[in-house]
């Protein structure tokens, strides 16, 4: 049940992720170099559909170290670490993106949502115990 429950949230917020913004034409670090953040973002989103978590995660990692500012790098972290079922690495993610003032509604939507399922995930842990 806690297994079907994780997929069902997983594929219920695939359908509320937001695709990238049309008008979005920053561009990050990427080591001396500089890419278009809608690039990045087709990036990851490929290597999440493709369940390759940890490439994402590793690129992400890399992106966020020369490029702590953008609010957007943490969630979209968040958002692969959720899809790899580490809720609290998640929470902690999209935490630090709504205070960089990304997107507050979504930011606390999936903050929400993975409290629910640390939450939900205590509770089973207890009752098997």
């Amino acid at each position: 049940m806690n297994r079907y429950l994780k997929i069902s949230l997983i594929l219920l917020l695939l359908g509320c992720h937001k695709k990238e913004k049309p008008n979005s034409l920053e561009n990050i670090r990427w080591g001396n170099h500089y890419v278009a953040e809608k690039v990045v973002k087709k990036e990851i989103r490929q290597l999440t559909d493709s369940n390759k978590y940890d490439q994402a995660h590793k690129w992400l990692d890399t992106l966020i170290s020369l490029n702590k500012e953008k609010g957007w790098l943490y969630f979209e972290r968040g958002f692969v670490e959720m899809h790899g079922f580490q809720n609290e690495a998640a929470l902690k993610d999209f935490k630090i993106a709504e205070s960089l003032h990304y997107d507050k509604i979504e930011c606390q939507q999936m903050i929400w949502v993975n409290q629910k399922v640390i939450d939900g995930n205590k509770l089973i842990d207890e009752e098997i115990k």
